[in-house]
């Protein structure tokens, strides 16, 4: 609470929607920053997020201040776009000039564990996409980038299915709940990637799903990477594990998708 204290203690005047904007992404750019240096902070930062979404701040007339028409900090103004700014396009290969190095990897992997593990939090409802903490969409997004398009440019597919993984291992309870639900996103956002086109998929549903256990089987068939072995594996146990093992506890050779 100290630090939700020492914040609002910082908050610049006057207190227009400029200036307040201006303030705000410099908090969310530093939030995002410190995410992305390692995993010992990501704890205390969800604390962080947590609380300020049961923080109003309010003016000398107990008004509720806002940015962007939100309630500053509850409803979290601007936080989701310096989100997409910083994930998505570390994430997309195709929106790069040059591949990604080791560092920018690790980075996305534990930005992808601070985002996931917001998404998990009991108090964020899958199904709403407006949620400020809810970023289920950005693991639908990876795991098309990995498992639905034509390999990246510069042909390394490692990365990105590594990131794909990791919303799995963090946030797959929410994703198989959405996929066996069958539920769509707006506006377009959970279209399928160019090789599946065909399908016509909007979001989350089972037999997406279950397409994405295949591609994941089908590099775990091709791989001969210790490292991408071992998370392979892992990912595609927890996703027989989340199915409840219907499917068996491995998924066979014969099933698997290869590009």
């Amino acid at each position: 609470m100290y630090l939700v204290t020492w914040l609002e203690a910082q908050v610049p005047e006057p207190l227009d929607d400029e200036v307040l904007r201006t303030f705000l992404l410099e908090v969310w750019d530093s939030v995002f920053d410190i995410a992305g240096r390692g995993s010992e902070y990501r704890l205390d930062l969800e604390c962080l997020m947590s609380m300020l979404r049961q923080k109003v701040m309010e003016d000398a007339k107990g008004t509720p201040i806002t940015c962007a028409g939100r309630r500053v900090w509850k409803d979290l103004p601007t936080f989701g776009r310096v989100a997409v700014e910083k994930y998505s396009f570390m994430t997309d290969p195709w929106d790069r000039d040059s591949p990604m190095s080791t560092e920018d990897y690790r980075r996305i992997g534990y930005l992808t564990d601070f985002l996931a593990s917001l998404t998990m939090r009991p108090e964020v409802n899958e199904e709403v996409t407006e949620d400020p903490l809810n970023f289920i969409y950005f693991g639908l997004w990876s795991l098309r980038t990995a498992l639905e398009r034509t390999p990246s440019k510069d042909g390394c597919w490692c990365g990105t299915v590594r990131v794909a993984a990791r919303w799995i291992m963090r946030a797959g309870p929410k994703i198989w709940l959405l996929s066996e639900k069958g539920h769509d996103l707006p506006r377009g956002a959970g279209m399928g990637g160019d090789k599946v086109l065909s399908k016509n998929w909007w979001g989350f549903n089972r037999e997406r799903w279950d397409f994405w256990r295949r591609r994941f089987a089908g590099f775990r068939a091709t791989t001969a990477d210790r490292e991408m072995l071992d998370l392979l594996d892992d990912v595609l146990r927890d996703m027989h594990a989340l199915q409840g093992n219907a499917l068996g506890t491995t998924t066979p050779v014969s099933e698997a998708i290869v590009f």
